[in-house]
């Protein structure tokens, strides 16, 4: 808010502070969307990166609203809407759920609501409990039960300075991760573009824990299975021809076994890019604006292109509406004026005559 306390605070200034608060907004903050489709594990890998486990996680589709995390380095997490604050990790934990069902069942389905939650990060991550880092848990893009989730996932990926992209084991080939790619491609080309910093996307192959069933029959190494269905995404992404397929690195997790202190697989490459995408926010931000600006400067000279094919064209259409609308108020202010003077002149059998005198005494 201003500082002239002589003014009284406009509703803009208020909502501005209120969004503020609610999500810990900061121009030095780096924003990371975690998106992907549905049940693909989003919501436990970001329980993984934290303290305490505070999103819904569950076999089903359970994520209905955008939980914008702010990363601190309170002792408690705390969860703001516009109308309340709840504090404590069991009680944010059931706020987030009792939200998640009224969203999606209550008197709010259909839509999408937001909330913020400050938490402290998992230890081996306290670099980024600054406040600089935010975390956005994002409905799956396939969602079939909240239509207003699937224009979620295009807005977070458009407004997020760093992607990560949630690829179930099972779905490394499939129909709807290439509709996640397209996605991708589409409304975030700033995470594709040559960075000179550090990569803005990854993609995280989720639930690695299950591709370990079956090693008895199959006789190979579990940590080779996991290579080589990295190496087979890798190949999915050429085939696809996404911008990136050589250079996103890929990392194979089990959040659930980090969470429960098991195999942590590539968990350690997952960290390092959070901790080096958190040392080069200020970088990583400027070329994200400076990609967005170049875009919007590509749109108006195009559209100033389409312009000057068409003004010529155009131009004379207007003048010649213009010279014919002359040609009509003049004749129209002619016989304007040859009514006044007939008028003027009264009517009978000598009209004309009357007219014409009238016209020789200029009137």
């Amino acid at each position: 808010l201003p500082t002239n306390h002589s003014r009284t605070p406009s509703n803009a200034d208020l909502y501005r502070m209120s969004a503020v608060q609610t999500f810990d907004i900061s121009d030095s903050q780096v924003t990371i969307g975690v998106i992907g489709d549905a049940n693909s594990g989003k919501s436990t890998l970001q329980n993984a990166l934290l303290r305490e486990s505070l999103l819904p996680a569950a076999a089903t589709s359970c994520t209905s609203i955008l939980t914008h995390v702010t990363l601190v380095a309170d002792s408690a997490p705390v969860l703001r809407t516009d109308h309340r604050e709840v504090t404590g990790a069991s009680e944010v934990r059931q706020e987030i759920g009792r939200l998640n069902d009224a969203v999606r069942s209550g008197p709010g389905a259909g839509r999408v609501a937001d909330v913020g939650v400050c938490s402290p990060p998992r230890e081996s991550l306290q670099a980024l409990a600054d406040r600089t880092v935010k975390i956005i848990d994002v409905p799956g893009h396939n969602e079939t039960l909240n239509a207003a989730a699937q224009d979620c996932f295009r807005v977070v990926a458009r407004l997020s300075d760093v992607l990560v992209v949630v690829i179930k084991y099972d779905a490394v080939n499939t129909e709807s991760t290439k509709r996640v790619l397209d996605l991708v491609e589409s409304n975030a080309p700033h995470v594709l573009a040559p960075t000179a910093s550090s990569s803005k996307l990854i993609f995280v192959i989720s639930q690695c824990d299950s591709v370990w069933s079956g090693l008895d029959e199959d006789g190979r190494d579990g940590l080779q299975l996991v290579q080589d269905l990295k190496n087979s995404f890798r190949r999915f992404l050429r085939k696809s021809r996404f911008p990136a397929a050589e250079s996103a690195p890929i990392a194979a997790v089990s959040a659930l076994n980090v969470i429960e202190g098991g195999a942590e697989l590539d968990w350690r490459q997952l960290e390092e890019f959070l901790l080096e995408t958190h040392t080069n926010r200020s970088a990583l931000r400027s070329e994200v604006k400076l990609h967005r600006a170049q875009a919007i400067i590509d749109i108006m000279q195009s559209e100033l292109t389409a312009l000057a094919e068409t003004y010529p064209e155009r131009a004379r259409e207007v003048m010649q509406e213009q010279a014919q609308g002359e040609v009509e108020n003049e004749e129209t202010n002619r016989r304007f004026w040859r009514n006044v003077a007939i008028l003027h002149c009264g009517y009978g059998a000598d009209a004309r005559g009357r007219l014409d005198g009238c016209r020789s005494l200029g009137h």
